[in-house]
C-alpha cells in the first residue's frame, strides 16, 4: 500500500493514497472493483484503529517479557528434572536393597539345599552300611 506516516500528538496517523494503490493493484492483475474493494476495507480497519503498529519499545518489552518467562519455564523444567532424577535415584536404591535381599535368601535356600542333599546322601550311606553289615554277619 502506498502510505504515508505521520506523528500527531504522539499518535501515529497514516495516509494512504486510495488513488494509487487502486491503480497499483489493478496493475498487478486486480480488476477495478476488486482493487477498490480491498483499499476500501483496509480504510476502514485503519479508521477504526484496529490495526495496531508496535513501537521498538513495545517489542523490547514484549522480548523483555518473554525472556523472563522462558527463564521461569527453564527453571522449573530443571526443577522438575531433578525430582525426577531423585525419585529415580530412590527407586534404584530400594531395587538394589531387594536384589541384595534375593541373593541372600538364594544362598539360605543353597545352603539348606546342600544340607538336606548330604542329610540325604547320609541316610542312603547308612542303610547300606546296614545292608552290609547284616549281610556279612
Amino acid at each position: 500500500m502506498i502510505m504515508q506516516e505521520q506523528e500527531m500528538n504522539e499518535q501515529k496517523m497514516f495516509y494512504v493514497d486510495t488513488h494509487k494503490t487502486v491503480t497499483s493493484l489493478v496493475g498487478a492483475g486486480l480488476d477495478t472493483k476488486q482493487a477498490e474493494a480491498i483499499v476500501d476495507i483496509f480504510c476502514k480497519v485503519c479508521k477504526k484503529d484496529v490495526v495496531q503498529f508496535a513501537t521498538k519499545e513495545d517489542l523490547k518489552k514484549l522480548e523483555t517479557k518473554m525472556t523472563h518467562e522462558m527463564k521461569e519455564i527453564g527453571a522449573s523444567i530443571r526443577h522438575e528434572m531433578q525430582e525426577f532424577r531423585n525419585e529415580t535415584n530412590v527407586s534404584i536404591h530400594r531395587m538394589e536393597v531387594n536384589i541384595h535381599k534375593m541373593e541372600t535368601n538364594m544362598h539360605k535356600m543353597e545352603a539348606t539345599m546342600k544340607t538336606w542333599f548330604l542329610s540325604f546322601m547320609l541316610a542312603i550311606l547308612t542303610m547300606f552300611a546296614a545292608i552290609a553289615v547284616k549281610t556279612i554277619f
